[in-house]
């Protein structure tokens, strides 16, 4: 399912090494469809591209970390709620802020989750 939802999104990304980062609006999307997909966006990280060179977003530092989450919530529809939505009230905190932004995403699947 995630690696459909990548190959779906593809013709937008920029891909360094095993990393895929999508621009903001983009990566907006991207969550709209994991929610849809009952995946959880697990992870925001924000970056600048330019030259060839990607450089983490740190000032100001913002992103999104659902670990604390992950390990409290254990109804995954709840999980998916709550990350997703965290995860699109950032993305849209930081488009308003400076939409040149490329985004790396952490996306969990229901089988991602320990047992």
């Amino acid at each position: 399912m995630i690696q459909q939802l990548l190959d779906k999104y593809s013709y937008a990304a920029i891909q360094s090494g095993n990393e895929l980062y999508f621009p903001l609006s983009v990566a907006i999307e991207i969550v709209s469809d994991c929610t849809v997909s009952g995946l959880v966006v697990a992870g925001v990280e924000f970056f600048h591209i330019a030259e060839g060179k990607i450089t983490p977003v740190v000032a100001p530092l913002n992103g999104l970390d659902c670990s604390d989450v992950l390990e409290e919530q254990k109804e995954w529809s709840l999980l998916i709620k709550q990350c997703n939505s965290a995860a699109i009230s950032v993305l849209e905190f930081e488009a308003e802020r400076d939409d040149s932004q490329y985004v790396n995403l952490t996306v969990l699947s229901h089988d991602d989750m320990p047992v």
